[in-house]
């Protein structure tokens, strides 16, 4: 069973755009029978109650009403808004098709680069320094790898 994961690890991967991450924003929620509405949390300056109603001021200076006797049910609720770019290349893996080589950036403490095949067969496996440093696959043939080091997964594909 546990060989199987290893196999389908890799796949998971390379369905995944390298480029890209998803942001998470936490919702305050509000249910009641009028239906449901979301307030980013961020976006909240304080919820008063007051007069039977629940009053929910934004930064932005405007606010809502809700009678708390139509209220079934207010909770937070994490939920991905999006895709973005990554900020820079700092805390990235960096492939060189060129020179055959990945960048890895520096970690707290070293950690292994993992290279697996599609089939989620190891082909490398290098102890790297806290400092990071290049990590060479000239000696890999041509294919598609994913390249594991310190939670961060990239993609290769090396002509």
């Amino acid at each position: 069973m546990k060989k199987s994961w290893w196999g389908i690890l890799p796949v998971i991967a390379l369905l995944t755009p390298q480029w890209s991450y998803a942001d998470e924003t936490e919702y305050m929620v509000f249910l009641s029978s009028s239906g449901e509405r979301q307030v980013p949390v961020s976006d909240l300056k304080k919820v008063v109650f007051q007069g039977g109603e629940m009053i929910v001021e934004k930064k932005d200076n405007t606010s809502e009403r809700f009678a708390l006797g139509d209220m079934n049910k207010m909770f937070f609720q994490m939920q991905t808004t999006g895709i973005e770019k990554p900020v820079g290349t700092a805390g990235r893996l960096i492939w060189n098709a060129q020179t055959g080589e990945i960048r890895l950036p520096a970690v707290s403490s070293g950690a292994w680069a993992t290279v697996y095949s599609l089939s989620g067969m190891v082909v490398c496996k290098e102890r790297m320094a806290a400092a990071g440093g290049t990590l060479s696959l000239n000696h890999l043939p041509k294919g598609v790898y994913v390249v594991h080091y310190a939670g961060m997964t990239l993609k290769i594909v090396k002509p």
